[in-house]
């Protein structure tokens, strides 16, 4: 099963991973290119060196993100988290139908 997070703010994609408390979390079946569940983790970010372990014990395996530091996307490579870098639409939802068309468009140079 693939398990995306994506970082929200007033129920919109965060513009920078690190400043978001919320996560929305999509199960999904890309076989069938559906998601089978979605869910809300708040409070996931007081402390932020743990944010990779708490998602990877979620079963999170890709983050799709805006911005975010290069210590960060290190910390959830290291916990086996897959992430796209630079996604540039507001919605989260758009953000997961593009994946699962696999036209979600992204620029790695918002790494910093």
């Amino acid at each position: 099963m693939t398990k995306i997070a994506i970082p929200v703010s007033n129920g919109h994609t965060s513009l920078q991973f690190e400043n978001s408390s919320q996560f929305l979390i999509y199960d999904l079946s890309v076989s069938d290119s559906v998601v089978t569940a979605r869910h809300l983790e708040s409070g996931i970010n007081k402390h932020l060196e743990l944010v990779p372990e708490r998602l990877a014990k979620e079963g999170v395996n890709i983050v799709i993100t805006r911005r975010i530091s290069k210590k960060m996307a290190k910390m959830l490579n290291d916990n086996k988290i897959f992430l796209f870098i630079g996604a540039f639409k507001i919605e989260p939802d758009e953000l997961v139908e593009d994946f699962l068309e696999g036209d979600l468009v992204t620029d790695d140079k918002m790494c910093y």
